[in-house]
């Protein structure tokens, strides 16, 4: 699902759980199916840049959808449970909401 939208961009997910991790992903797939620009990406490589991403990809899902029990550091650790929970709001929210409003 989300490679379909990454393609525009010239990106592919190929490992989930980890290409997410640094939160660049994440945040392109957000500005892609919102249409929105969220922010310069930091491209740095330690954690605090990876969490910062990753926050600013949260706090733009948080002004959409409620999000619970799910911080930055989830997404960066690689928690499986929490990052397809993640992936599954985002798909109701961005798609099946834009289905039911047509």
């Amino acid at each position: 699902w989300m490679n379909s939208f990454l393609i525009k961009a010239r990106l592919e997910v190929k490992d989930l759980f980890t290409d997410l991790a640094d939160g660049k992903m994440l945040l392109r797939l957000l500005e892609i199916i919102s249409g929105e620009k969220l922010g310069k990406v930091n491209n740095g490589r330690m954690r605090v840049h990876k969490v910062e991403n990753v926050n600013k990809s949260l706090a733009f899902l948080h002004t959409k959808v409620r999000l619970e029990s799910i911080g930055a550091e989830d997404i960066v650790d690689g928690n499986p449970r929490l990052i397809l929970g993640l992936i599954w709001t985002i798909i109701l929210r961005f798609q099946i909401q834009e289905i039911e409003i047509k």
